[in-house]
């Protein structure tokens, strides 16, 4: 589901076009030391778009409102004429460069009934972790949903983390919210893999081979969803600045077949536009 927006973890900035033969690739220490000057805050990582302006806010309603169209077993509400099925299990989704938990926070949450995060940044973690009892479903005031929410925070990059096997040595954190009590083992796997403004910190190699990891970790039915921005053109482009790129759809594309990958949906979202 790649996107196309000006903005990336809100950077907004004209990219410098970088010729065919001086293609660049990702240096992962120098993107960590970028973000690691960057303040762990909503208007820190959205560039400025904090919720003071509507990005947010149509950001978060345009994703849920994706995953309720491609996985309605996760509404809550039964429709006029339709009854939803009970839930057999634990839903769960699995949030990738989460920074300080934003898209957990307002959009898996809501609808997922655990959450992991992996994220790199020891000040977003923290942040998250501080924040995580007032989100959705973690707060004693809250409604209480049918099953206990519970989030686990990974500090990694995403070139090492094996969705299928998480590593616990780099588990910083596991909260548990209101509701009833937690199975002792819960079904490993994810429902939804959710990949948003932080895969061009990584080179295509290990994209493909996260992608590929991440496949092997989803559940029956299971998804993996890609939501970034897209390059204008046909090559992708290079940021000297956070060394990331910025794909084009082809590069997305090359990079979802050779991970084995099949579309199950694509669109486009504008800046203060749900999809």
């Amino acid at each position: 589901m790649p996107v196309r927006r000006p903005i990336r973890r809100g950077k907004v900035r004209q990219k410098p076009s970088i010729a065919k033969e001086q293609v660049l690739q990702p240096d992962y220490q120098a993107g960590v030391s970028y973000w690691a000057q960057t303040p762990a805050s909503l208007s820190g990582v959205m560039g400025g778009y904090g919720d003071s302006t509507q990005l947010p806010r149509v950001d978060a309603l345009g994703s849920r409102t994706l995953l309720l169209t491609l996985l309605p077993a996760l509404s809550s509400l039964s429709g006029p004429h339709a009854t939803l099925p009970q839930r057999t299990r634990r839903m769960r989704a699995l949030d990738c460069g989460a920074g300080i938990g934003r898209v957990t926070n307002r959009v898996l949450l809501p609808l997922f009934d655990s959450v992991d995060l992996v994220e790199p940044l020891e000040h977003f973690v923290e942040q998250a972790v501080h924040d995580c009892p007032a989100w959705y479903g973690m707060h004693p005031s809250s409604p209480s949903p049918p099953l206990a929410k519970r989030v686990r925070f990974f500090q990694c990059g995403l070139q090492t983390f094996d969705p299928a096997k998480p590593d616990l040595a780099t588990l910083a954190a596991a909260l548990t919210g209101t509701g009833s009590v937690l199975e002792e083992e819960e079904e490993p796997g994810y429902d939804v893999v959710w990949i948003q403004w932080c895969i061009g910190h990584l080179s295509d190699t290990d994209f493909i081979a996260f992608l590929q990891r991440s496949k092997a970790a989803l559940r029956p039915n299971g998804m993996i969803m890609v939501k970034e921005n897209l390059a204008p053109a046909d090559e992708s482009l290079f940021d000297a600045d956070d060394s990331s790129i910025t794909r084009s759809d082809q590069n997305f594309l090359t990079c979802f077949a050779q991970a084995g990958l099949s579309i199950i949906r694509q669109d486009i979202q504008h800046e203060g536009q749900q999809i």
